[in-house]
């Protein structure tokens, strides 16, 4: 490959790293008094590390829940940051902000799994990759059919057109007008056109 190939590949492999990570949520979102806001995370690889951080304008209770529904994290502030990973075990992890308070909270947030973010874009990438690399492999091979059968077709020898040379049958297998090899039984030359009759 060369340099230019390479560095459109590197940049093609970024772009699809980017555009297919699904592990970046930040946003912003309003609990009502005595509310709740959930977002559900998924921890199925060693390389997941969820990240959270948040801060709201009242103090919320602050909850993370595994698949069994035991609390992992809990704290009770206006704002907070910590971790989950493969160490707490593997599922579906629920993370909870209630509002306790008697106003509504402005809560802002962040989740971020930056190695499941590659860890997937790498995957997707693979899937794309190996799908592209079929639809060429099928194409190379229309492409030789074609090419081996327009070949058998040209080795086909057409007869001599009229006004050539006419000669008698060949005797020890070659064309008595140009020395050529013949076919057991031709009746022309393939090199030459010369007829034998």
């Amino acid at each position: 490959m060369r340099a230019p190939q390479v560095i459109a590949l590197c940049l093609v492999l970024i772009a699809g790293l980017v555009l297919f990570a699904p592990g970046v949520r930040a946003a912003m979102h309003t609990i009502p008094a005595g509310g709740q806001f959930n977002q559900t995370v998924t921890i199925d690889s060693i390389t997941d590390v969820w990240s959270y951080s948040w801060s709201s304008s009242v103090s919320l209770h602050f909850v993370v829940y595994d698949a069994a529904m035991t609390a992992v994290d809990d704290y009770t502030g206006t704002s907070y940051s910590g971790q989950i990973s493969w160490a707490d075990g593997a599922g579906d992890y629920i993370v909870r902000w209630e509002n306790t308070g008697a106003s509504s909270a402005t809560l802002t947030y962040s989740l971020t799994n930056p190695f499941g973010d590659v860890e997937h874009g790498i995957s997707t990438m693979v899937l794309i990759g190996a799908i592209v690399a079929v639809i060429i492999i099928v194409v190379i091979v229309l492409i030789v059919v074609f090419v081996v059968m327009a070949g058998r077709k040209q080795q086909v020898s057409q007869p001599p057109m009229a006004g050539q040379v006419w000669a008698p049958p060949p005797v020890g297998g070659r064309c008595p007008t140009c020395g050529h090899t013949l076919v057991a039984g031709a009746k022309f030359c393939e090199k030459c056109g010369t007829r034998f009759g």
